[in-house]
């Protein structure tokens, strides 16, 4: 009696912190700043760490090293332009929450800053790129807001008739408890395992038929 007693007191132990949400923090500014925390304990993905100390090393070299450091969202917008990067971006975003709908809906976003200036010299041409440019963002963000629940959002989107060039800041803070993860992976489990069944029984069904039908064609 003492052990399922012992038994049950690690179970609901183990409970309890699953039951604590594990945070995933996510600042884009100058560069990317990316970090998973649970209870006391931060863990950071990007950037990385300084690691061994080196030898001072040349302009070149330095600027080098932050061109590898470089802004992964300024480099697709360079790349593929303001519009179609954030196109892109979207249509992930929404693949992301048609795949993991079930689990997002128990992450809980708090809080959520988004400001972008956008600025193409032109007057006209960046009223345009500015109304393009809300057409993407504000449908995604009515989007996640739909399956997410997200408390103090704060969203800044406007145009700049002075200066030329597209400035992003976001911040977010999401939580999730890790005990959904595990009754996912867990369901994804059962449902591997009758899947694999169902197969086998198909195949094992598959010969007899054959026979069946080899015996009364002869």
């Amino acid at each position: 009696m003492i052990t399922l007693w012992i038994a049950l007191g690690v179970l609901g132990f183990i409970a309890l912190l699953l039951c604590i949400p594990v945070r995933l923090m996510v600042r884009q500014s100058d560069e990317l700043y990316l970090a998973v925390g649970w209870l006391f304990l931060r863990f950071v993905i990007a950037p990385r760490g300084p690691g061994k100390p080196k030898k001072e090393k040349s302009a070149r070299g330095q600027k080098k090293e932050k061109e590898k450091k470089a802004n992964p969202f300024a480099d697709l917008i360079r790349e593929k332009g303001v519009i179609e990067a954030l196109e892109e971006i979207s249509s992930l975003a929404r693949i992301l929450l048609r795949k993991f709908r079930r689990l997002l809906s128990h992450v809980v976003i708090r809080p959520l800053r988004l400001s972008l200036s956008a600025g193409f010299g032109d007057a006209a041409d960046t009223a345009i790129r500015y109304g393009q440019i809300c057409a993407v963002l504000y449908p995604l963000l009515a989007a996640v807001s739909e399956l997410i629940p997200i408390r103090r959002a704060w969203v800044d989107i406007r145009p700049d008739y002075l200066e030329q060039g597209v400035k992003i800041e976001f911040a977010m803070t999401a939580r999730l408890q890790p005990i959904f993860v595990v009754v996912a992976a867990v369901g994804m489990l059962m449902a591997y395992i009758r899947f694999r069944s169902r197969t086998r029984k198909q195949m094992a069904t598959e010969p007899s038929k054959n026979t069946k039908e080899s015996g009364a064609a002869a």
